[in-house]
């Protein structure tokens, strides 16, 4: 049997979600490359089973989920892992206790790893995420290239309970939050290793050439984030010409 390149894979994955009239709304690149893996993201708020059947989600104990990230893992096999709205923390993932008041839960996924994200509600500044996490989890989060800007936006946090029982933390900053595109393509870029530059601008490029936005700013948000083993990470989400509010109306 002719052997399939891992390119092939991820396609007819994205192909499959596609005809089903998912909208793939954000690509998701990050440092290093073997941590954070590239993922498309699609939602199809209309066809929700379809795109869980399409994609081989559709026994998802969660029911199905409401987007879902597709990429390829460092053995060039195409995984995917769905996100649920959820108003609730849920019981898989562990919370301590002194952080559990400052999280307002959005999402949650449960695969390779249970995690929930939310808003984070203590007070909305970078170093207040940043000390919360080494009071509660004794974690130090990565320094932001790009600074999130005073108290305007959002910020919102992630817990991930680990196979081996720790916790992973990662903070996030959206464009409500962020300087200028200009401010954020350059600072970011500069911060990156060159192979991980590479793969940055070449997917910032691949994105905007898929048309113009209809406002605001390429960017959805950046990510910070460190494990129980104190390896850390960065990403970016970059925003495509179709939102998630767009994949709403999907007839």
């Amino acid at each position: 049997m002719e052997e399939v390149e891992p390119r092939n894979r991820l396609l007819s994955a994205c192909l499959r979600a596609l005809e089903v009239g998912a909208i793939p709304f954000e690509v998701v690149v990050g440092c290093p490359a073997s941590v954070v893996l590239p993922r498309i993201t699609f939602a199809a708020p209309k066809h929700r089973r379809e795109l869980a059947r399409a994609l081989g989600l559709d026994d998802h104990p969660w029911g199905p989920p409401d987007t879902i990230g597709v990429r390829l893992n460092v053995q060039g096999e195409v995984t995917v892992r769905g996100y649920h709205r959820m108003a609730r923390i849920p019981e898989e993932v562990d919370v301590p206790a002194d952080l559990r008041p400052h999280l307002r839960p959005l999402m949650a996924a449960l695969w390779p790893e249970p995690e929930v994200y939310g808003h984070w509600a203590g007070q909305p500044t970078w170093e207040a995420l940043h000390e919360a996490g080494e009071r509660s989890l004794s974690l130090t989060l990565p320094r932001p290239e790009v600074r999130p800007v005073g108290h305007r936006g959002y910020l919102g946090i992630s817990l991930r309970t680990e196979k081996s029982g720790g916790t992973s933390l990662t903070a996030y900053a959206d464009h409500t939050a962020l300087p200028p595109d200009d401010e954020i393509r350059e600072g970011w870029s500069a911060s990156l290793p060159a192979t991980e530059r590479d793969a940055f601008e070449r997917a910032l490029a691949a994105v905007r050439s898929l048309g113009p936005r209809q406002g605001g700013s390429w960017f959805d948000f950046l990510a910070w984030g460190v494990d129980s083993t104190h390896r850390s990470w960065r990403a970016v989400s970059l925003r495509t010409p179709w939102s998630y509010e767009r994949a709403a109306t999907v007839a």
